[in-house]
């Protein structure tokens, strides 16, 4: 097992890597005998806040020739990487139930205003309020289920 940290991504890796091929060929894990390399590492991108997976196998039949295949995967292991990110999910629960109660406590309580009111409760989702009522809920549910969808 062989671990590699690059810190700094300049000149200076080129370098590193080569001193680290000659500790390979020094250990003896590349030489005339070696049938197959296999690196794989894991990367971060900061500004995407997204990982990728990649594995590289370097096969070496007895007749001398190089297969070369790989897998690059990206990756976002969990929206809970972070207190903040916990939180905003909180949030959007809190978001979710508040909807879920504007649509059934707040409609049906408006519905029966109307009821008393000689008109019947129908008026209620063609009124103002209830237009608007409606769109905040489709919005908070909308808005719920894309993140999820997204960023999970």
């Amino acid at each position: 097992d062989y671990r590699m940290t690059v810190s700094d991504p300049d000149e200076h890796i080129r370098i590193q890597y080569r001193s680290d091929l000659q500790v390979f060929r020094d250990a003896g894990w590349i030489g005339p005998t070696t049938r197959v390399v296999i690196m794989s590492f894991t990367t971060y991108n900061y500004d995407y806040d997204l990982w990728t997976s990649s594995d590289f196998l370097f096969e070496i039949p007895p007749d001398g020739d190089l297969m070369p295949s790989f897998s690059v995967k990206p990756f976002k292991p969990r929206i809970y990487e972070t207190r903040d990110e916990l939180t905003f999910t909180y949030i959007d629960y809190v978001r979710l139930a508040i909807a879920i109660y504007i649509l059934i406590f707040v409609g049906w309580a408006e519905r029966q205003h109307k009821v008393r009111n000689h008109k019947a409760g129908f008026y209620y989702h063609i009124s103002l309020s209830g237009i608007t009522d409606l769109g905040l809920v489709i919005c908070i549910f909308m808005t719920v289920v894309w993140r999820t969808v997204v960023f999970h």
